[in-house]
Protein backbone atom coordinates (compact mmCIF):
# COMPACT_ATOMS: atom_id res chain seq x y z
CA UNK A 1 0.00 0.00 0.00
CA UNK A 2 1.12 3.60 -0.80
CA UNK A 3 0.28 6.75 0.85
CA UNK A 4 -2.26 7.89 -1.66
CA UNK A 5 -4.19 4.07 -0.27
CA UNK A 6 -3.66 5.21 3.33
CA UNK A 7 -5.98 8.67 2.57
CA UNK A 8 -8.29 7.14 0.74
CA UNK A 9 -8.79 4.23 3.68
CA UNK A 10 -9.79 7.09 6.17
CA UNK A 11 -12.71 8.31 3.68
CA UNK A 12 -13.80 5.18 2.54
CA UNK A 13 -13.79 3.10 5.43
CA UNK A 14 -16.53 5.40 6.80
CA UNK A 15 -18.94 4.75 3.86
CA UNK A 16 -18.80 0.78 4.61
CA UNK A 17 -21.65 -0.90 5.14
CA UNK A 18 -22.22 -3.98 7.42
CA UNK A 19 -23.78 -6.65 7.10
CA UNK A 20 -25.99 -5.85 9.68
CA UNK A 21 -26.75 -2.63 7.23
CA UNK A 22 -25.61 -0.36 10.21
CA UNK A 23 -23.40 2.59 8.94
CA UNK A 24 -22.12 4.50 12.31
CA UNK A 25 -19.07 5.03 13.60
CA UNK A 26 -17.90 5.81 16.78
CA UNK A 27 -14.48 8.34 16.53
CA UNK A 28 -12.53 9.40 19.12
CA UNK A 29 -8.62 10.06 19.21
CA UNK A 30 -6.54 8.24 22.11
CA UNK A 31 -5.53 9.42 25.12
CA UNK A 32 -1.99 11.10 25.59
CA UNK A 33 -0.70 10.93 22.61
CA UNK A 34 0.10 14.23 20.86
CA UNK A 35 -0.67 14.05 17.19
CA UNK A 36 0.27 15.68 14.18
CA UNK A 37 -1.89 15.54 11.61
CA UNK A 38 -1.08 15.94 7.51
CA UNK A 39 -2.50 18.84 5.76
CA UNK A 40 -5.16 16.34 3.64
CA UNK A 41 -6.86 15.78 6.82
CA UNK A 42 -7.94 18.95 7.34
CA UNK A 43 -10.38 18.47 4.64
CA UNK A 44 -10.90 15.02 6.21
CA UNK A 45 -12.06 17.06 9.51
CA UNK A 46 -14.30 19.25 7.53
CA UNK A 47 -16.75 16.25 6.69
CA UNK A 48 -16.31 13.84 9.25
CA UNK A 49 -15.75 15.62 12.05
CA UNK A 50 -17.81 16.65 14.66
CA UNK A 51 -20.14 20.44 14.93
CA UNK A 52 -19.83 22.94 17.63
CA UNK A 53 -24.23 22.25 18.07
CA UNK A 54 -23.64 18.44 19.30
CA UNK A 55 -21.27 19.47 22.10
CA UNK A 56 -23.19 19.40 25.54
CA UNK A 57 -23.19 22.74 27.46
CA UNK A 58 -20.41 22.11 29.59
CA UNK A 59 -18.37 20.56 26.50
CA UNK A 60 -19.30 23.61 24.62
CA UNK A 61 -18.26 25.95 27.69
CA UNK A 62 -14.38 24.44 27.76
CA UNK A 63 -14.60 24.37 23.92
CA UNK A 64 -15.17 28.24 23.91
CA UNK A 65 -12.81 28.72 26.38
CA UNK A 66 -10.05 26.99 24.09
CA UNK A 67 -10.85 28.70 21.06
CA UNK A 68 -10.30 31.86 23.27
CA UNK A 69 -6.55 30.59 23.49
CA UNK A 70 -6.26 29.45 19.87
CA UNK A 71 -4.67 32.06 17.81
CA UNK A 72 -7.04 31.89 14.22
CA UNK A 73 -4.56 31.68 11.23
CA UNK A 74 -1.82 30.43 12.69
CA UNK A 75 -2.62 26.72 12.35
CA UNK A 76 -4.32 25.38 8.91
CA UNK A 77 -6.58 23.23 11.12
CA UNK A 78 -9.82 23.74 12.72
CA UNK A 79 -9.61 24.72 16.65
CA UNK A 80 -12.62 22.25 17.18
CA UNK A 81 -9.32 19.18 15.57
CA UNK A 82 -7.05 20.17 18.53
CA UNK A 83 -9.84 20.16 21.41
CA UNK A 84 -11.17 17.15 20.14
CA UNK A 85 -7.58 15.21 20.01
CA UNK A 86 -6.48 16.91 23.02
CA UNK A 87 -9.13 16.48 24.87
CA UNK A 88 -9.90 12.44 23.56
CA UNK A 89 -13.60 13.46 22.59
CA UNK A 90 -15.40 10.70 21.08
CA UNK A 91 -18.46 11.42 18.37
CA UNK A 92 -20.38 9.37 16.16
CA UNK A 93 -20.67 9.97 12.46
CA UNK A 94 -23.43 7.61 10.65
CA UNK A 95 -25.17 7.92 7.50
CA UNK A 96 -28.28 6.95 5.80
CA UNK A 97 -29.47 5.91 2.52
CA UNK A 98 -31.99 8.62 0.80
CA UNK A 99 -34.11 8.23 -1.74
CA UNK A 100 -35.28 11.11 -3.39
CA UNK A 101 -38.07 11.24 -6.52
CA UNK A 102 -37.76 14.00 -8.95
CA UNK A 103 -39.37 15.21 -11.76
CA UNK A 104 -37.32 13.28 -14.39
CA UNK A 105 -37.22 9.43 -15.20
CA UNK A 106 -35.02 8.26 -12.50
CA UNK A 107 -34.95 8.86 -9.01
CA UNK A 108 -32.26 9.62 -6.85
CA UNK A 109 -30.43 7.51 -4.69
CA UNK A 110 -27.70 9.00 -1.99
CA UNK A 111 -26.21 9.24 1.13
CA UNK A 112 -27.01 11.67 4.11
CA UNK A 113 -24.33 12.01 6.69
CA UNK A 114 -24.80 13.10 10.29
CA UNK A 115 -22.94 13.72 12.98
CA UNK A 116 -24.02 13.37 16.98
CA UNK A 117 -22.33 13.63 20.65
CA UNK A 118 -21.72 9.81 22.00
CA UNK A 119 -24.27 10.11 25.13
CA UNK A 120 -22.31 7.94 27.14
CA UNK A 121 -19.13 9.72 27.25
CA UNK A 122 -18.61 11.18 31.09
CA UNK A 123 -17.73 15.02 30.60
CA UNK A 124 -16.61 14.93 34.08
CA UNK A 125 -13.54 13.28 33.62
CA UNK A 126 -12.46 15.39 30.88
CA UNK A 127 -13.34 19.07 31.34
CA UNK A 128 -11.41 21.75 30.66
CA UNK A 129 -8.22 22.48 32.26
CA UNK A 130 -6.49 25.91 31.70
CA UNK A 131 -2.86 24.37 32.36
CA UNK A 132 -4.02 21.60 30.05
CA UNK A 133 -4.79 23.67 27.12
CA UNK A 134 -1.61 25.50 27.19
CA UNK A 135 0.57 22.34 26.87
Amino acid sequence: YNYWDYINAWTNVFWFQNKHHRHSWLIYFKQKVRYFFPQWFAEWWEFFGPIQNILPPDIKEGYNQFKARFEEGTNPFHPSLHFFSKFSLAWIFAWQHQFKKTSRLLPILGKQASVKWWDQFDASRDQFDASRANS
